[in-house]
């Protein structure tokens, strides 16, 4: 059966990891997480989700309402809460160039995780030049952006540097049912690789007294070893 492998500070996660301290600042410094696993073969379908904690509860209340104060703030008050923040950046050729559609036929990824992502040009006569994308199509390798380049990029090389951040509710990480999807090489971590993503939190001024929650976050992924 896959095991997953948490590390943080390069020390493999065994204790509850401190996200910070809130009696005078409401936001904490983005914490790294890696992560691993031990099959023979690729994960995907990954995703991440919080659920109620499970080791030894040290915290002010119960693990069950812990869990859902942390959803309540994402759910009531806009920006705040603890937020999931990846980054992942690609860079690649364009092999085809015609109007707003782009082909890279060297792209593998299965999932379309590019729409609204800027395509930045770094060679040519369009070096430097930007457009935002609005679909990415898996099947046949195709980019659909919005407007179109000064000239023809076709054989230029292009980057996308993607930052997402979410921040977890009821409706969005909530769960195995809810998960927020792994950006990295659109949900698949390979044979040996690894994937580091960032936890920050930001709680209202009004609950900096509200106690220590403590919450487990867990990966949902699908694995031929089980």
């Amino acid at each position: 059966m896959t095991m997953l492998i948490w590390e943080h500070n390069n020390i493999i996660v065994s204790d509850p990891v401190n996200l910070g301290s809130f009696e005078e600042l409401d936001i904490s410094e983005e914490q790294e997480i890696i992560i691993r696993h031990d099959s023979n073969s690729e994960i995907s379908d990954c995703g991440f989700y919080i659920e109620p904690f499970k080791g030894e509860y040290t915290g002010s209340h119960s693990p069950v309402k812990d869990y859902e104060r942390v959803l309540w703030y994402g759910n009531n008050y806009p920006g705040y809460g603890i937020s999931l923040i990846q980054r992942y950046t690609v860079t690649g050729v364009i092999d085809d160039h015609n109007g707003v559609r782009l082909a890279d036929y060297e792209r593998s990824e299965q999932k379309d995780i590019f729409k609204g992502q800027e395509m930045e040009i770094l060679s040519g006569d369009s070096l430097g030049e930007k457009a935002v994308i609005s679909s990415y199509n898996p099947s046949s390798q195709n980019f659909t952006i919005e407007g179109d380049f000064t000239s023809n990029i076709s054989g230029q090389n292009y980057r996308i540097a993607i930052r997402d951040e979410q921040i977890f509710t009821t409706k969005n990480g909530s769960s195995y049912y809810y998960t927020i999807p792994l950006i990295y090489r659109a949900g698949i971590i390979e044979r040996l690789g690894s994937v580091t993503v960032h936890l920050k939190v930001k709680i209202p001024k009004f609950a900096l007294s509200a106690g220590k929650h403590l919450f487990d976050l867990n990966m949902e992924y699908t694995s031929i070893e089980g």
